[in-house]
């Protein structure tokens, strides 16, 4: 993935989606970079909520997929 518009100056990473044991493992991997100066833990308190709305989003839609109704996506 990669940003295309927003507030940060860059943002660029890729998500693997690996079968194992039934279930599917999620590894992601991003960079970014703000336009301002920020303090680190500010930005990754922000990127770790995103981040953790987004899995949740994609969850849902492997749950709605896995039960053979149309998925989000």
């Amino acid at each position: 993935f990669r940003l295309i518009e927003g507030d940060l100056k860059r943002m660029e990473g890729r998500w693997r989606l690996t079968a194992q044991d039934g279930a599917t493992r999620v590894d992601y991997d991003s960079r970014v970079a703000g336009r301002l100066p920020a303090p680190g833990g500010w930005l990754r308190r922000s990127l770790l909520q995103d981040t953790q709305a987004v899995l949740t989003r994609l969850k849902a839609a492997a749950e709605t997929d896995a039960r053979g109704a149309p998925g989000t996506g």
